[in-house]
């Protein structure tokens, strides 16, 4: 066996899968199977919930198998579908070399890309001039523009209504705010539903040296509402910076895109997650917004102050 750890829970993963050594000799039967120059080593990158690694120039992604309790499948099935869909609507991604199932120990399913490099940081961008943070703001408003299609049949519908993991994540968070939130995401239409990334963060955008910006990380792409994909731009890529947000929204109404972002909120699947960081931020107790009416408020001040 060439991955010799024994898998029994999210727990025996989280403490193998940024190990290099562990995955080597898996990524290298890998690349040798899809007829690639073997890696003569693996660096780690950014931590998440599979096994990523650079070599040779290259992203190898290989996902938790099931014996992790992470059903990962429909990870790799939506990731890979993701992307054909964004090259075939010129989103720039990183170019997909190989993709397929291992049988190991485990039956471990890979995806192979190009690896980009990434020249700024979006903390950069924040202290970068106007005009930059109008291009950046073009940027993000095409990508999104061109991601959010019908795209019927690319992806399974999920009920956005009730989600358990959405109410987990929200424990913390003001209880009072926490019900409003649910009863707007139970009163919303969902007949019209695009194609969302729903992650587009700081994470998942890599900026260029010619200020280019390239879309990574796909798993999470679901069918929503188009204004499913706010709260992360907002929060977790502008970080509320009114430059950014003002040259997003262009002439849109300030008050119908509060809706739009306060209805976002209500349904996004990482809400508490955001919320919480949010306020962890701007340094106000997480349990100290009571209502949507307060959040909307808060948001108002601090978005549009004049």
């Amino acid at each position: 066996m060439l991955f010799e750890h024994t898998l029994n829970g999210w727990d025996s993963w989280s403490s193998v899968f940024q190990s290099r050594e562990a995955f080597f000799p898996l990524a290298n039967a890998i690349f040798r199977k899809e007829g690639l120059p073997l890696a003569e080593s693996l660096e780690n990158l950014p931590p998440g919930t599979n096994a990523v690694f650079k070599a040779n120039e290259l992203i190898i992604k290989i996902y938790a198998p099931i014996q992790t309790n992470m059903d990962t499948q429909q990870d790799y099935a939506t990731e890979l579908a993701v992307m054909k869909f964004a090259m075939n609507h010129n989103i720039s991604i990183p170019k997909i070399i190989g993709h397929g199932e291992f049988m190991d120990k485990y039956l471990f399913r890979y995806l192979i890309m190009d690896y980009v490099p990434a020249a700024f940081s979006i903390q950069e961008l924040l202290l970068a001039s106007s005009s930059e943070k109008k291009d950046f703001a073009d940027h993000i408003k095409q990508i999104s523009g061109k991601l959010h299609q019908p795209a019927q049949n690319l992806l399974p519908r999920i009920d956005l209504r009730n989600q358990d993991n959405r109410m987990n994540r929200m424990d913390g968070l003001n209880p009072n705010l926490i019900k409003e939130l649910a009863r707007s995401a139970e009163n919303l239409d969902y007949d019209e539903v695009v194609l969302v990334h729903g992650d587009i963060t700081r994470d998942n955008l890599i900026i260029g040296t010619d200020r280019s910006v390239t879309l990574i990380d796909f798993a999470d792409c679901i069918m929503a509402p188009a204004y499913y994909e706010l709260p992360a731009i907002i929060f977790e890529l502008f970080l509320c910076d009114q430059e950014l947000v003002a040259e997003y929204i262009g002439e849109e109404d300030r008050e119908l895109f509060l809706d739009a972002l306060i209805k976002g909120l209500s349904i996004h699947l990482f809400c508490g997650f955001i919320l919480k960081d949010y306020f962890e931020r701007i340094d106000i107790p997480r349990d100290s917004v009571a209502s949507i009416d307060e959040l909307r408020l808060l948001l108002q001040k601090q978005l549009f102050p004049h």
